[in-house]
Order: C-alpha cells, then sequence, then structure tokens
C-alpha cells in the first residue's frame, strides 16, 4: 500500500492576547490608613513605626481624638501634629505631653475647638483668664475645671451664662444670687442711662457735649457708660443674653 503525504499550508496562528491581572499591592503605611480612616482605634494595631507616622496618627486622631494615646512619645510632643489634632477634636488634649497642655496656644485651639477640653489643660492654665474665657464661652460645662478664684471672676461667669444659663449650676451657690442680683441691677442702669441720654433733654446732652469737646456722640456716650460703670457695647450684649438665659 502507498500512502501520500498531502501537506497542507499551516493556518495562521492567532495569538490570544495576554492579560495581566494586577491586584494592587499596598504599602504596610497604605493599609494602616485605610485602617484608621474608617476605625481610629486601629491605630493601636499597627507597627510602632507606624504609630510613629505623623499622617497615620492624624487620620486615626479625625476619627477617634484619644488615639493620640497610641502615637509616639515623639509624636504627642510634637506641636504642629498636636495642634493639628486639636484643632479637629479640642478632647485630643488629654493624651499630649504634658509640656504641651502647659503651651497656651495650643490650649487656646484646644478650649476654642471643645470648651470642655480645659479639664486637659495644664493647672497653670486653668488659672489663665484668656483661656478660661475661650473655654467657657464655647461650653457650659468649662467652668467647673477653671480654678477657684476664676469661677467666681464676674467677666468669666458673665461670658459663661450668657453663652448657656446652665453654667449658674457651677457657681458657688452664694454667689449665684448675688450674681443675679447684679445683672438685674445693671440692666436697670443701663436703662435709666440711656433713657437719660437718649429720651433727655437736649440740653443735658448738649452741656455732656460741651464738657467732652469735640467727640462723636456714640464715643461719648462710651465714656460716659464707663464712667458711670454702665455695661456698653459686647458688655452690654453679653449683660442681656445672660439676664434672657436666666430669666432675670
Amino acid at each position: 500500500m502507498i500512502v501520500s503525504t498531502v501537506l497542507l499550508p499551516q493556518a495562521d496562528v492567532v495569538q490570544a492576547p495576554v492579560v495581566e491581572l494586577q491586584s494592587p499591592v499596598r504599602t504596610a503605611k497604605e493599609l494602616a490608613l485605610l485602617a484608621v480612616t474608617k476605625k481610629g482605634g486601629a491605630l493601636e494595631f499597627v507597627s510602632a513605626e507606624l504609630r510613629a507616622d505623623p499622617e497615620v496618627v492624624l487620620a486615626a486622631v479625625k476619627q477617634c481624638a484619644n488615639m493620640l494615646r497610641h502615637a509616639s512619645a515623639e509624636l504627642k510632643a510634637d506641636k504642629e501634629l498636636v495642634l493639628s489634632a486639636v484643632v479637629q477634636n479640642g478632647f485630643a488634649l488629654e493624651c499630649v505631653s504634658a509640656e504641651l497642655k502647659n503651651n497656651k496656644e495650643v490650649a487656646l485651639v484646644a478650649v476654642k475647638a471643645h470648651g470642655s477640653a480645659l479639664e486637659f489643660v495644664s493647672a497653670e492654665l486653668k488659672k489663665n483668664k484668656e483661656v478660661v474665657l475661650a473655654a467657657v464661652s464655647n461650653s457650659f460645662r468649662a467652668l467647673q475645671y477653671s480654678s477657684g478664684d476664676l469661677k467666681a471672676d464676674w467677666d468669666v461667669v458673665l461670658a459663661a451664662v450668657a453663652h448657656d444659663g446652665r453654667t449658674i449650676n457651677f457657681v458657688n451657690v452664694l454667689l449665684q444670687g448675688s450674681f443675679k442680683a447684679q445683672v438685674d441691677a445693671l440692666l436697670l442702669a443701663r436703662h435709666v442711662f440711656l433713657t437719660y441720654f437718649l429720651v433727655g433733654s437736649k440740653d443735658h446732652r448738649s452741656s455732656l457735649a460741651r464738657g467732652f469737646g469735640h467727640i462723636d456722640a456714640s464715643d461719648l456716650m462710651r465714656l460716659v457708660a464707663e464712667y458711670a460703670g454702665v455695661p456698653f457695647g459686647a458688655q452690654a450684649a453679653l449683660v442681656k443674653r445672660a439676664a434672657q438665659n436666666l430669666g432675670v
């Protein structure tokens, strides 16, 4: 038997395109950022190296202020990072270094974000009137964390009560009655002053103007009010708000 071999033309071979499946390979830092962005508490479980990374720590603090406690000691004492943290959440101040708790700039930023963060400033700054005023103007609970002397300070109590009448509960019971009486007396004095100055006779105003020389009418009123101990301008607004909040 003769077997003949027939050579067929070779068919073109079509190469299928190679599809490269590239699964994203994330670094440890990227994975940490994903975790702490969803749940700040994850910071506790990342490596010591990442707990010393400002970006990772700040992302965690945005989710949960007290996560700053898991940051490295260096970051707890890093003023720039701490400022970035407390401006978002004043309560992060609880976890910072003792030195920064005694830093006025840091304290002011924290209490302006959350007034009750006054609890975590240093004992020295709890005596600082500017810091305490900023705190009580933000939260009615803040007054309880101020020093004893400032709890009885007229300006501090007035700012606190003007913000929220509930603050009066943190004022010494013996002072509560006198404070309300003083607010009432100031309102009456202001009423009498304005009645005299605005409704009184033209002769009275003219004689006052002559006594002070060439001066703007509003400036004249302010000067006379200050001399008479009558609240004027921003101070008057605080007194009126305090009276409304106390129902005086």
